[in-house]
């Protein structure tokens, strides 16, 4: 499995070698007005960021030292939806605030969430203890990879809404530890090839796999199936239930959306139509991402010339609900 869209660019100046400072805001606005820090210029890469307001962040940004700290009510924001953040080394992260940057990664340092955390694709790396720790609710919009530690507190929720995978094959000796005392629900497809462990339930919508070790007293309920998880091909343990929970995860329960696909099966193109506009997402027989709309509409026409013949699966999502399904190209 190939990590997440994360194509993170470090926002390096000459003068980062200076010695480093703590920066603290003292007004809204953009993160590259300097008028919105105590200091009258713009933080560096490895400074110590306090945010007490409402921050744009406007560039992309890069720390292997130093940390942002965000306090409530303080939020960071990012401008686009292109936008990158990424940690590694021994930067430190917390948030108590509001936190919310499309593309985000983190390869080292310490992470704390206790407000709340949203990102359009996720990656984590941390391997040291204990890891990434989330006691407040995360949103990742789209996929989330973890090749580390990640701990959710128990009153904390996890909502993926595509893919999430749980592992590491492309770094010898390390392990990905994923405990979950809270809430995961997995809109798409999860797999599991390291530990999965804790005390809360994971619900998953998706195709669903176990290659690695589950355990501890964890709900799992791979909803489509019914079952834990669709494949097993290492270790659930015997404390480990099946849908005892109702899967009600979510602050709002995403409702199926109506739509109507045809021709299936299609030769040249395929048509999806909704009752509400929708963004959608066509994954081939290897799970590889063949098409995305780039916005919401409530009919789309897909050309489907060069693709291979086989099976597709869709997936569409709007702010009331998603839809899925599959489709076959000959």
């Amino acid at each position: 499995m190939k990590k997440p869209l994360l194509v993170v660019m470090f926002f390096v100046l000459s003068v980062v070698a200076n010695a480093q400072a703590v920066r603290t805001s003292i007004a809204d606005g953009l993160g590259t007005n300097p008028f919105v820090w105590d200091c009258t210029c713009f933080p560096l890469p490895n400074d110590s960021i306090i945010i007490n307001h409402n921050i744009i962040l406007n560039v992309d940004f890069g720390f292997t030292d130093g940390a942002v700290v965000i306090n409530a009510p303080g939020s960071l924001t990012g401008d686009t939806p292109n936008r990158n953040f990424a940690f590694s080394n021994s930067a430190n992260f917390i948030n108590n605030g509001i936190f919310d940057v499309a593309r985000v990664g983190f390869f080292g340092g310490s992470a704390y969430n206790g407000g709340t955390f949203t990102a359009d694709s996720f990656y984590t790396e941390i391997i040291t203890q204990p890891g990434w720790v989330s006691n407040g609710d995360m949103n990742v919009t789209y996929s989330y990879w973890n090749t580390g530690l990640f701990v959710l507190g128990g009153s904390a929720e996890l909502i993926v809404g595509d893919n999430f995978y749980n592992g590491d094959s492309l770094v010898a000796g390390q392990n990905a530890v994923l405990t979950n005392n809270g809430g995961i629900r997995v809109n798409g497809d999860f797999a599991n090839s390291d530990t999965l462990k804790g005390s809360g339930q994971v619900c998953i919508y998706g195709s669903s796999a176990n290659l690695g070790v589950i355990t501890g007293t964890l709900d799992m309920c791979d909803v489509t199936g019914g079952g834990q998880v669709d494949f097993n091909f290492g270790t659930i343990g015997g404390s480990v239930t099946t849908c005892v929970s109702p899967c009600n995860l979510g602050v709002i329960e995403m409702s199926e959306i109506p739509v109507q696909i045809y021709p299936n099966p299609t030769t040249d193109f395929i048509r999806i139509s909704a009752e509400e506009e929708i963004n959608v997402m066509i994954f081939d027989m290897l799970c590889k991402l063949v098409y995305q709309s780039t916005n919401a509409q409530s009919t789309l026409n897909i050309s489907t010339n060069d693709w291979a013949t086989g099976v597709y699966t869709y997936r569409g999502y709007s702010e009331n609900g998603m839809t899925a399904g599959r489709f076959i190209k000959q």
